[in-house]
């Protein structure tokens, strides 16, 4: 995301040397000045089409934020809604916008994680927050919802609910929530933690019908304390994920735990600690981190946190 002239949209950059070097390929530029953008994430389609989703607003004044000391920002109103833009061309230029989030343009939607299934179906898990007194768009509390279109972005099914008991996201949740992940056998994997007077709860959920419905939640750390609990997903053989997360539950301050969950067997394996050391539990930590399953049995993960209070690192 880049902040330009009045604008603020999402810059793509490519590298065809695995990452030795890249350039930009171009922008997707918004229909609105003096705009609200956020959060994107990119995905590519069987056919090379990428397709983009970010959190858009027309007006970035209607936007008001919630900032911890010890956090990044929350919204604590404004138009935010999540769009999806395609390319056909490398990035180079992107299609119209798709509103997938309904309710345009106060949808609420702020955060819209994207994947590609091989027929090209795209599938999003989005955070939805409810909208009340449309002139100022407050928002209230959010649940998490699953979409797709079939038509590459065109029109989008109607959300599901995931999870619709498992609680809601409140708007002092300064982090990126949510995640997906799609799995060799076509299961959709979701995860997404939720805020409950004193408690955080983190949360995996799966479907097999291409998000028409999804599984009881499962609870992923073993704690509740009323700390974040960072989720993310990958998926790794036919029925098995693997789910890791970032939390300062530990009095020593953040650290990334993971741990394995089949659909039939239910959890394999107990939390590891996958850090060496503790971040520093009043320094912003970051609002996310990687995952990704190199193979069956080989997984990357990247964090950063502060591992001494004067000095912000990044921990691999």
């Amino acid at each position: 995301m880049t902040s330009r002239a009045g604008l603020s949209y999402p810059v793509v950059d490519v590298s065809r040397d695995h990452g030795a070097s890249f350039s930009t390929a171009g922008a997707a530029l918004p229909p609105d000045q003096n705009n609200w953008g956020d959060r994107d994430f990119l995905a590519v389609g069987p056919d090379g089409t990428l397709y983009l989703t970010w959190d858009y607003g027309p007006s970035a004044a209607a936007v008001t934020t919630i900032c911890p000391p010890s956090g990044s920002c929350a919204f604590a109103t404004g138009d935010v809604n999540a769009v999806l833009q395609k390319s056909t061309d490398g990035g180079r230029t992107w299609s119209a916008m798709s509103h997938l989030s309904p309710g345009y343009p106060n949808s609420g939607g702020d955060s819209a994680p994207v994947l590609v299934e091989p027929d090209g179906s795209i599938d999003v898990v989005y955070q939805g927050y409810q909208v009340t007194d449309i002139p100022t768009d407050n928002l209230t509390v959010a649940y998490t919802y699953a979409t797709r279109s079939t038509d590459g972005g065109a029109s989008w099914s109607p959300p599901v609910r995931i999870g619709p008991d498992a609680g809601t996201m409140d708007t002092t949740e300064w982090w990126i929530d949510g995640s997906e992940a799609l799995g060799p056998d076509g299961t959709l994997y979701a995860t997404w933690d939720t805020q409950e007077a004193t408690t955080d709860t983190g949360w995996l959920s799966y479907s097999t019908d291409h998000g028409a419905s999804w599984s009881a939640p499962v609870q992923v750390p073993g704690d509740r304390l009323n700390v974040p609990h960072i989720v993310q997903v990958a998926a790794g053989p036919p029925g098995t994920a693997y789910v890791a997360w970032l939390s300062d539950s530990d009095p020593r301050g953040y650290a990334l735990y993971l741990r394995a969950f089949s659909t039939t067997r239910g959890w394999l394996s107990a939390p590891v600690q996958v850090s060496q050391a503790f971040g520093a539990p009043s320094v912003w930590p970051g609002d996310t981190f990687g995952l990704s399953a190199l193979s069956p049995t080989r997984l990357a993960l990247a964090l950063g946190s502060a591992v001494a209070p004067a000095a912000a690192t990044d921990e691999i």
